[in-house]
């Protein structure tokens, strides 16, 4: 099994980490977002940005907390059961189809951390700026009841 760490904004995939043994822990998820906010602090507009998460326990760790404390960006959770609201989840559908269509494809023994590298190259900024307006959208109606 293979796990996957994704961080993205409208622009784009900002940043990935994959996981072969497939197990995702408190500490692999923190290496990775220091590597993320390591990467976003060399982005234009990216001071004071909101890391939107679940609500898995990986997500609420006291060592997270730290890491942020650190810097500018705010930590916000989505209410539980509100998957909609989070445009990563159409990253993950999109890279889990793309490597589906790989595996059915390929003849070669590939790794499928390779193959999901694959699937996340086909995100396209387009793709990314059609998930958080949707975000958007459905935030929007949710508010409006």
């Amino acid at each position: 099994m293979v796990a996957l760490f994704l961080a993205m904004n409208n622009q784009g995939v900002i940043h990935t980490g994959i996981i072969d043994d497939g197990s995702y822990t408190g500490p692999k998820f923190c290496a990775f977002v220091e590597e993320l906010v390591s990467k976003m602090r060399g982005m234009n507009g990216m001071d004071g940005a909101w890391l939107i998460m679940d609500n898995a326990r990986i997500h609420k760790t006291s060592e997270l907390r730290r890491i942020l404390e650190e810097t500018s960006y705010e930590l916000k959770f989505l209410s539980p059961y509100f998957y909609m609201l989070n445009p990563v989840e159409n990253v993950f559908s999109k890279v889990r189809a793309c490597v589906k269509r790989l595996l059915n494809n390929t003849t070669a023994d590939r790794m499928r951390s390779s193959l999901i590298q694959e699937g996340i190259a086909t995100v396209t900024q387009e793709d990314c700026a059609k998930y958080v307006l949707h975000m958007m959208m459905s935030l929007a109606i949710a508010a409006a009841g």
